[in-house]
Parts: structure tokens; sequence; C-alpha cells
């Protein structure tokens, strides 16, 4: 999904919106990174008339929790294929955080969405959609995601994680 910003940054921009801030994390997590990261990273910061901030080196945990609630919304456009059944911790930070999300269809993510609300289901090449509907119905979205915290954080749990791998399907 990373390799799909840069579009998504400038259809988000097409579609008249309100011309948001873009906050990206760009560090690489293994040298030389996933092929195209690099070209990836490098049209993003060509991207500065569009308000893209990249942040290519790690932040400390609480900056990058800091970071989660100053947005407006998070953006995790995953691969389908790797995240088809793979978690991802930044999208329980995000709603811990009280951040709705856009997360990809066919993915963990999207059916966590699907349960819980909080964010909105967009197929691959349509993340700028989903972006504009989140927008829209942003205040919604973040009601969603504060009736359900209780739930995710009972899920969020080393407690959660065993009642689920020992209950019965």
């Amino acid at each position: 999904g990373f390799l799909e910003l840069p579009r998504i940054v400038r259809e988000v921009a097409d579609l008249a919106l309100d011309l948001p801030e873009w906050q990206i994390q760009a560090n690489l997590n293994v040298p030389g990174g996933q092929e195209h990261v690099e070209e990836t990273i490098v049209e993003l910061g060509r991207l500065s008339d569009y308000r893209v901030i990249l942040h290519r080196s790690p932040r400390s945990y609480g900056a990058f929790i800091q970071g989660l609630r100053d947005s407006d919304l998070v953006i995790l456009p995953y691969d389908s294929s790797a995240y088809r059944r793979r978690s991802s911790g930044v999208l329980l930070e995000a709603w811990l955080a009280g951040r709705p999300v856009v997360v990809t269809s066919g993915t963990w993510l999207a059916s966590m969405v699907s349960r819980f609300g909080g964010g909105v289901v967009a197929d691959p090449g349509e993340v700028a959609c989903g972006v504009a509907d989140a927008l829209s119905r942003l205040q919604k979205l973040e009601k969603e995601v504060l009736d359900a915290r209780r739930e995710i954080l009972t899920l969020a749990t080393p407690d959660g994680l065993v009642a689920k791998l020992v209950s019965p399907a």
C-alpha cells in the first residue's frame, strides 16, 4: 500500500476537498526496503505543494502516539494479499487514540472496521474516495471509535488473545 501513497495524495487533491496535511511515516524497516519504496519516498518528497510531510526516521513511541492523536484520520492502505490474515498494531493504536481509519478491503483490518465501525473500507485503487467519504462523516466515525474502545481494549490484551484462542469457533 505504501507505493500507492503518491497517487492517493494526488487523487484526494483532485476530489476538490480541502487539502489535508499528510503526515507520512517513511522510514525503512529493513536495509534497502521493499522494492520501489525508496523511489516512492523520493516521489512523496516532491509533493510538498500537496502538504506532504515525511518522517524519514523512526519517531519515539510517544511522538508516534501524539501524531495519531493529532490526526483527523489514519490511512492504512495495506496490501490485501499480505494482510488478509495479518493484524495491524497501527490500526489498534489509531483506534485507541480515538482516530478513525481508512483501510483496504480484503484485509484483516477491513474485517475489524466491519465489526466495530470507526472507519471506511475502500477497494484497492479507491482509497482516495474512501478518504473523501471518511472526511465527510468524520464526527460519526469518531463517535463509533469511541463507542467501540471498551471492546477493542478487551480484545487487545494478552487475556483477550488467550480467550480468543481457546474459545470455540
